[in-house]
């Protein structure tokens, strides 16, 4: 495909064209129940190792269409209403223990009107009455007033995630997000001027650059956003698996993360001063081609995101990648 040879100069128009059109189907959702919740522990900015409860709620697709992106996967092709959504809740709640804090994740950005409505807040806050941090995502433009309205209604602590993906200029252009480091640097400094805290996803190894080149500016986002005191930074293996990045692959646009690249940037991830470092453990076993390895690293990086202290590479017997 010539498109894919020439992504930057096309239109974001165009881009989310192409990337809808090389998507492989949907999943089958519910609007009456969230597609997944689970419960987990991390690392919390003040130090404390917290119960999570984490819940996907069934919702519309996000409006922006990331070239990297394959949450669109579990959406809607409408919008959901703020009753399904509370309904939603209340049923990923019953079958969840108590946890000291909680992640309501919708596939896009909570502070999308027509994805969370705003006449759902006071409810979803009311439900949320006990948890002392509370784990949201946007796009860094809807960060404003809803975000505060939001925030006076909890009893808890409101933390934003930002997709920053990648600093580089052309490659936060390429990833479609219609966003430049400067609008990155204005919410971040709106979200601390308003004592929100900040969690930061950064793709690991993005697409868009020479394979040479990859590594060394998710090194350089990370600085960025320890710079930037940014509480939470999550390190996100760029994965294949939506249409487009096969595509990228193929011609050379893409590359998946190697182990010996995933080591290096939670090495770096974890030399760095910030709060809390966390590499994403969420399939990682498939970029490890021996079993054995991938399983005792994935391992390794679940208890390194809990005890927040770097360990050593497991030895793996049945190979010699690490």
């Amino acid at each position: 495909m010539i498109e894919l040879t020439r992504w930057e100069t096309l239109t974001p128009r165009a881009r989310t064209r192409l990337i809808r059109k090389l998507r492989p189907p949907r999943a089958t959702v519910d609007p009456e129940r969230p597609y997944a919740f689970h419960h987990e522990q991390e690392r919390a900015p003040d130090g404390r190792l917290e119960h999570v409860n984490v819940v996907f709620l069934t919702n519309r697709e996000c409006p922006w269409t990331c070239t990297m992106c394959d949450l669109w996967r579990h959406t809607t092709t409408t919008p959901v209403t703020a009753d399904q959504l509370l309904r939603q809740l209340d049923y990923a709640l019953e079958h969840l223990p108590e946890a000291e804090a909680i992640k309501l994740y919708n596939s896009g950005s909570f502070f999308d009107r027509l994805a969370i409505p705003p006449d759902a807040y006071r409810g979803i806050a009311e439900r949320l009455r006990g948890y002392r941090r509370i784990i949201v995502e946007s796009h860094p433009a809807l960060i404003g007033p809803r975000t505060l309205q939001f925030q006076e209604l909890l009893e808890g602590q409101l933390e934003v995630a930002l997709g920053v993906e990648c600093i580089h200029p052309g490659v936060l252009n390429a990833l479609n997000k219609r966003l430049t480091v400067a609008d990155l640097e204005q919410a971040v400094a709106w979200l601390h001027a308003h004592h929100l805290l900040i969690r930061a996803f950064i793709l690991l190894k993005p697409p868009f650059l020479p394979a040479a080149e990859a590594l060394a500016w998710t090194c350089h986002t990370v600085r960025w956003a320890v710079t930037h005191e940014i509480q939470t930074i999550v390190l996100i293996p760029t994965r294949t698996g939506n249409g487009i990045m096969e595509r990228l692959e193929q011609v050379g646009r893409f590359t998946s993360p190697t182990p010996a690249e995933i080591e290096a940037a939670a090495a770096f991830l974890f030399a760095q001063p910030a709060s809390v470092r966390l590499l994403d453990t969420w399939d990682l076993t498939r970029f490890y081609t021996c079993p054995d390895c991938a399983r005792r690293q994935q391992a390794r990086f679940a208890r390194m995101n809990q005890t927040q202290t770097w360990e050593a590479p497991v030895h793996c017997p049945s190979c010699s990648q690490l």
